[in-house]
């Protein structure tokens, strides 16, 4: 089963670690579109604000490559980094997004031909 979610690469790369805790979920060639899911579900499961920071603390140097926080930004002490990646991520907006996302099926064939079309 895919799960074509167009979230982005970074936080497809947070939704698909979130999902590992609780559902079977593979990176794809386009982690930033859709992932690869071995179970179905009916809802994605809801994370708090905690969990998600609690995540980005834990994972905040997977991020700092990918988010702009500047050329002196590795000279930073430790707490100030990670803080900086959690307020760049931006864990609302991230939430908020995660919310309007539904589960919709779709026949095999056309979730075939986005996948041939993202690969």
């Amino acid at each position: 089963m895919a799960l074509f979610h167009w979230l982005g690469v970074i936080y497809g790369h947070a939704l698909l670690d979130l999902l590992r805790y609780t559902i079977a979920a593979e990176k794809t060639s386009q982690p930033g579109f859709y992932l690869s899911l071995t179970e179905e579900f009916v809802h994605l499961p809801t994370w708090t604000p905690e969990q998600v920071m609690r995540y980005l603390h834990n994972q905040y140097r997977r991020y700092e490559s990918i988010l702009a926080l500047g050329a002196y930004h590795h000279l930073l002490p430790l707490k100030l980094r990670r803080k900086s990646v959690v307020e760049q991520f931006n864990v609302p907006c991230f939430l908020r997004a995660i919310q309007v996302l539904h589960i919709e099926r779709t026949p095999e064939t056309l979730t075939n031909n986005l996948e041939q079309l993202l690969d």
